[in-house]
């Protein structure tokens, strides 16, 4: 049902299992956070900190009798740290909740029977941090789209763009905070792309000014995220650099929401062979990976906590000093592609193309590095 009020249109629908009227209020309010966000504060118990996180989007994959296996096995547990683990009939893991005290602690992680992302929060001692996530399938189709992004500071409160999209697609909200409060546009959309709210807050209150013209509001600020990311980046370059004496040439990574990899591509100015380009991936994959799980403030943002060497991506460029590629069918690139595979790209005979030189599993190639790192410290005893 579509009411009209002076400029405002607001949208009547279902969401978090209540009726719900989407407005523009005086005053942004726990309340109204509660209604359109589905999220409370304050400090929370491993159940609830799940329940928050599905209720309403998923909870025909995470139901009632999900939460009382997890209430049930917190309250079997004496003090301290633990974690709970639930699988799918197939045998895919289902959910992944680090606790401490019964509280929610560290990296809250759901997924889908196929093993798609269902949801991911972190929490410290029941305190939200970073990146809370939730999906669900589009239209029962085979991938699944965000449901509700929430990005709280390391206060648990809510910092940057806030926003919702409801199973339905019939509405989608986006809500800009600083520090806990709403500093910035509110809009809405709904199924059909057409504009139907619009507001400007300052310090949680409404503003007299009339509302922003259709898409206009103004883009997000810089996530929190992203500096924290060139931290890590950053480190591990200038470490890379002064123990192997390669060089950087680019880097960047996938974060559509939260940091799903990062990516840092190197120039080694040398001829290569495979057993040299095999040691020096491994190397720098597992110093890559080690710098980023070390990183405390980055690690609400990942997508997934350990991260894993997929993630951490390194790509080797082998040239000459000029920065051409050489032609003998040495490696040229050095990646680690589909199936966790270690790819050695040369070029083919006319110089003009990159072809498959050579591939072997990512784990066989650490056996290899490692078993002649044994037998290297064995003839200097």
């Amino acid at each position: 049902m579509w009411v009209i009020r002076g400029s405002l249109i607001l949208l009547m629908g279902c969401l978090f299992g209540n009726e719900l009227v989407v407005d523009s209020p005086k005053e942004i309010t726990p309340q109204w956070e509660e209604k359109v966000f589905g999220i409370k504060y304050g400090v929370t118990t491993l159940d609830k900190a799940v329940h928050e996180m599905v209720d309403g989007l998923i909870d025909s994959y995470f139901g009632k009798d999900f939460f009382d296996r997890v209430k049930a096995y917190i309250e079997k547990q004496p003090l301290g740290d633990g974690e709970y683990i639930e699988y799918w009939e197939n045998g895919n893991i289902k959910a992944r909740l680090p606790f401490k005290d019964g509280k929610a602690h560290g990296h809250l992680h759901g997924w889908f029977k196929d093993g798609e992302d269902a949801f991911k929060g972190f929490f410290k001692e029941g305190v939200k941090q970073g990146i809370h996530i939730t999906f669900y399938y589009l239209d029962k189709k085979k991938y699944t789209v965000k449901a509700r992004l929430l990005t709280y500071n390391e206060t648990g409160q809510l910092d940057g763009e806030q926003n919702t999209n409801h199973h339905t697609g019939n509405l989608w909200i986006a809500l800009e905070y600083e520090d806990g409060k709403a500093e910035g546009p509110l809009e809405g959309w709904d199924l059909d792309h057409k504009y139907f709210l619009s507001a400007l807050y300052k310090k949680g209150t409404l503003q007299k000014k009339p509302p922003l013209p259709p898409g206009k509001r103004p883009r997000p600020k810089s996530r929190i995220d992203i500096g924290y990311v060139n931290e890590v980046t950053n480190e591990f370059i200038e470490k890379a650099s002064k123990k192997y004496g390669i060089k950087v040439y680019g880097s960047g990574g996938s974060m559509p929401f939260d940091v799903l990899n990062i990516e840092v591509y190197f120039s080694v100015k040398k001829r290569g062979t495979i057993k040299e380009a095999r040691e020096l991936i491994i190397n720098l994959k597992e110093m890559f990976v080690q710098i980023i799980n070390d990183h405390e403030k980055l690690r609400p943002y990942l997508r997934i906590y350990p991260f894993t060497i997929d993630r951490a991506e390194v790509i080797l460029s082998f040239c000459d000093k000029n920065g051409f590629q050489y032609k003998d069918r040495s490696p040229c690139f050095v990646l680690l592609g589909k199936g966790k595979k270690i790819y050695y790209m040369c070029l083919n005979k006319l110089g003009n193309k990159h072809e498959n030189l050579y591939e072997e599993p990512y784990e066989e190639a650490v056996k290899i590095v490692r078993e002649q790192e044994r037998a290297l410290a064995a003839t200097k005893k």
